[in-house]
């Protein structure tokens, strides 16, 4: 996904200098992001209401903070750096997106009453997508690991 964003960009003539001020602005709305989930663990720790959604949310923060740092790395740098930053940002994009949605459907699970099967089934739904993005994460690796990948160059 990421590499056919980068040939419609490479397609579209689009600068350098263009990509690294769209960076900026995403990076922006990330960094955004991120404050306003440190502020939402901070509060659910205060009010001493941790639960595993918050833990699927810590999990999600970390790798949205590799993430940016992977994407800042990539454009704003030259190799090895920018190496790095492709890497981070390969193998951070998916975890972000699972792991809201894990922190989301444990939400859920906690507002349902424990012995609804609405409940139970929701949990199903969670280790569904937990296998999911186990899945998704063994075939990237097994990609980018493989023989795939060494004639790509950066």
């Amino acid at each position: 996904m990421f590499l056919a964003a980068l040939h419609i960009m490479v397609d579209l003539d689009v600068s350098l200098d263009v990509i690294r001020k769209a960076s900026v602005g995403t990076a922006v709305l990330e960094v955004i992001g991120l404050l306003l989930a440190v502020f939402r663990l901070w509060f659910r720790f205060r009010i001493r209401r941790l639960w595993w959604e918050d833990a699927w949310a810590f999990a999600a923060f970390v790798f949205a903070t590799n993430y940016l740092t992977g994407n800042w790395l990539y454009v704003h740098y030259g190799k090895p750096a920018s190496t790095v930053g492709y890497w981070l940002t390969i193998l951070s994009s998916n975890p972000v997106i699972w792991l809201v949605r894990h922190s989301t459907l444990f939400s859920v699970a906690r507002i349902i009453y424990p012995s609804l099967t609405l409940r139970r089934m929701v949990l199903g739904i969670a280790l569904m997508f937990f296998l999911l993005f186990v899945s998704f994460m063994v075939e990237k690796l097994w990609y980018f690991c493989g023989s795939g990948w060494h004639g790509f160059v950066l």
